[in-house]
């Protein structure tokens, strides 16, 4: 695939569009909205499915599929986090303890494992089977943005400290701290071979993820960058701006394949599918567009 281009339009948001996130078949898309509102879409036939009921009772930070597609976990700035079956789409369990803003979820690559970050600059580690919490973690300011590597072994945090720090999971301990951005870290993602580290803020800086030397630093958004993340085929970076616009480059050379635009506010999410042929972004205009390949 050389290049996207937009095929849909997902209109009738009754607010922001916060997150959005795609079902491992790649069958259904889920948003979470400004209002606290979980909202089902069917990613083929381009239709509501429907809300999932008792949803947060304010804005959704974040959300994230288990790797088996599920299970959803949701996270709020009601200072909860709602966990659910997306079989009958039906609410397992409210959780809480953070006792502030749910500002980031990420869900470990073998499903067991739920990790959860708040503006208290706390990390909570879930068990998934039991839902409860089973290690405590801090870091120094605001959890922004959470990603496990694709072994499981490391957890990349953001924060609004400008930082970028990386965890060992088996000893629960920031192992390193990344300095080089100059405002607020909001997406955080880990290349699929594992090798590298991709932060995005005023820009999206790349990082080895052996020795945590800054490789590179992208630039070619106008305002911050909201989203970030690597295609399936672990071959392009995919990037969404205050500008309102996304950003596709190559992971090897960096170079600009295409620049997508077409919302007319802030892009606060963004997602590819998991055969690589959509990428799907959720807006502050709140409308949700899905941009297929060529």
């Amino acid at each position: 695939m050389s290049s996207y281009s937009f095929i849909a339009n997902y209109c009738g948001s009754e607010s922001c569009v916060t997150s959005v996130c795609i079902t491992p078949d790649g069958a259904r898309i889920i948003s979470g909205s400004e209002f606290g509102c979980l909202r089902i879409q069917d990613a083929y036939r381009l239709s509501d499915i429907g809300y999932l009921k008792e949803s947060h009772s304010q804005s959704i930070t974040c959300a994230c599929i288990s790797p088996d597609g599920n299970r959803l976990v949701s996270g709020s700035i009601d200072a909860t986090m709602k966990v659910w079956n997306l079989v009958d789409f039906s609410l397992i369990k409210t959780l809480e303890g953070h006792g502030a803003g749910v500002s980031a979820v990420c869900i470990s690559p073998d499903g067991s494992q739920i990790i959860s970050g708040s503006d208290k600059a706390d990390i909570f580690i879930w068990d998934m089977s039991i839902l409860e919490v089973l290690t405590k973690m801090k870091q120094s300011s605001k959890v922004t943005c959470l990603c496990m590597s694709p072994d499981g072994s490391q957890l990349v945090s953001g924060s609004n400290d400008k930082m970028v720090y990386m965890w060992d999971m088996s000893t629960q301990s920031i192992i390193a701290t990344l300095a080089g951005h100059t405002a607020c870290i909001f997406s955080v993602c880990v290349s699929l071979d594992g090798t590298r580290i991709l932060s995005g803020s005023q820009t999206i800086n790349i990082w080895d993820s052996k020795t945590f030397a800054l490789v590179t630093t992208l630039e070619g958004h106008d305002l911050s960058v909201c989203s970030v993340c690597v295609s399936p085929d672990g071959h392009r970076i995919i990037s969404a701006s205050d500008d309102a616009s996304i950003k596709i480059r190559d992971i090897n050379d960096y170079s600009m394949i295409t620049s997508l635009t077409g919302h007319v506010n802030a892009i606060r999410s963004v997602c590819v599918s998991p055969d690589g042929t959509r990428i799907i972004s959720g807006s502050d205009d709140g409308t949700i567009k899905i941009w297929g390949s060529m």
